[in-house]
């Protein structure tokens, strides 16, 4: 059962979200921000909740991933942080590949990460991207729609 003093659920808002070119997404899209800093997922939370996204925000991974196996196909982006506690980003990407192989990534950290690190921590998983903290709320609003504008593009041509 997911502990409810570690999850920051979103409201969600029906509708769709404006991307500034014009291509329209729909907000159903869930995404999820796992960082052991509370402050720090807060932050990120409440500034993506203004953009209207649909965000699910854990400190723990471990709920995160239980959270996430459980809404899977909800899910069209994971923001983890790299270094956390009781699992690291690395492990924690590796076990949701296991349930969503397709499902988008972005990790980030605050701490210097070079390629050869973050390749031998993937060991082969797929990420879309790396976030260096600190970095403007902006800047990172900006990487989490273009990355949902793809998934939603994507998933509209699988079905045509």
């Amino acid at each position: 059962m997911i502990d409810k003093k570690h999850v920051m659920i979103l409201e969600y808002r029906h509708g769709i979200m404006q991307f500034n070119n014009n291509k329209k997404v729909p907000n159903e899209m869930m995404i999820q921000v796992i960082d052991d800093d509370f402050d720090i997922l807060n932050t990120i939370k409440l500034y993506l909740q203004r953009a209207g996204l649909n965000v699910f925000g854990f400190t723990d991974p471990n709920l995160a991933l239980e959270h996430f196996r459980i809404n899977c196909k909800d899910y069209a982006l994971v923001i983890s942080d790299i270094r956390m506690p009781a699992m690291n980003g690395f492990e924690f990407i590796r076990k949701i590949r296991e349930v969503s192989p397709a499902i988008k990534v972005l990790l980030m950290s605050a701490f210097e990460i070079n390629s050869t690190e973050l390749s031998a921590g993937l060991e082969g998983a797929k990420i879309e991207g790396f976030v260096q903290k600190p970095i403007s709320l902006h800047q990172l609003s900006s990487i989490v729609q273009k990355q949902l504008e793809i998934q939603y593009l994507h998933s509209r041509a699988n079905r045509k």
